[in-house]
């Protein structure tokens, strides 16, 4: 949504509320708040529970450090300048680095 002029402009000329790009970056949203919310887990610590039920789904410790490390990598390339709807994910995630 707009808030200028210009920026509805830009939204009109560069086609941005299409249903297909709306739907592309709902998904992207969607793909990267669930990497946030891995990354941000810490096994050392979870509660005993928390930390069963993330095991389980992975199979193993190192699996789930090897999966939390890989949420970290994909959320904090999100926001760089090169990444696909990075001023969206600014917008939505401010703490990512940028640079």
């Amino acid at each position: 949504m707009a808030t200028t002029p210009r920026g509805q402009a830009t939204i009109d000329l560069c086609g941005l509320n299409r249903k297909f790009s709306l739907e592309r970056r709902r998904t992207h949203l969607t793909h990267l708040e669930s990497h946030d919310s891995m990354a941000d887990m810490d096994p050392a610590t979870m509660s005993p529970t928390d930390l069963a039920r993330q095991v389980a789904k992975c199979g193993s410790i190192p699996a789930l450090v090897k999966r939390i490390l890989q949420a970290r990598t994909i959320r904090n390339a999100a926001a760089l300048d090169r990444a696909e709807f990075a001023g969206m994910v600014r917008a939505n995630f401010p703490h990512l680095p940028t640079v």
